[in-house]
């Protein structure tokens, strides 16, 4: 009759109760060391819990002996509304190599809220880069002239006005009329 041990061994390995199979473990030697810190800035009291593909395997900073492969390292997200945490990073170990993965937090900056009844200052006025230029208005599209039209001379006693397609109005006058 196999030992508890055993049998425990074995439900780890063949996938038993609903979890994934496991491969065996990395002969003694044959292990990498995946080592974890966490950067904190000034002012983030708080313990950060550190998760190796989804399971929470410690805080703050640490060093696993893990099996060779690749593994996701992602960072507590504690106070999102003053921290930033630190994006997941995927790493690929071999075997009785070791790697260092550092997550940086990053303090947010906010700005002071006034007291209750306070005015808040005005905004300042945005600074102009380059000198400001003054430009025209667009000149309205020309509109078209009647046809050619002749005004006889009685009309027009200095001469004849001839008005042509377009803008561009003739005066011919008759010398010593």
């Amino acid at each position: 009759m196999p030992s508890n041990s055993e049998i425990r061994d074995r439900e780890m390995v063949s996938g038993a109760k609903g979890k994934p199979p496991k491969p065996p473990p990395s002969p003694p030697g044959r292990q990498a060391t995946l080592s974890i810190r966490t950067v904190k800035p000034a002012g983030m009291l708080a313990t950060v819990s550190i998760f190796v593909d989804g399971v929470k395997v410690g805080i703050d900073a640490m060093d696993l002996a893990v099996d060779p492969g690749t593994y996701v390292v992602s960072w507590e997200d504690i106070n999102p509304t003053r921290f930033i945490a630190p994006a997941a990073q995927t790493i690929t170990l071999a075997a009785k190599e070791t790697k260092t993965v550092t997550g940086t937090f990053t303090a947010l900056v906010v700005a002071p809220t006034p007291p209750p009844g306070a005015v808040a200052p005005p905004s300042p006025k945005p600074i102009l880069s380059t000198p400001a230029v003054s430009v025209a208005p667009p000149t309205p599209p020309p509109v078209p002239a009647p046809a050619a039209s002749v005004s006889k001379a009685a009309e027009e006693p200095s001469g004849v006005l001839l008005s042509a397609v377009g803008h561009l109005r003739l005066r011919v006058s008759t010398l010593g009329r």
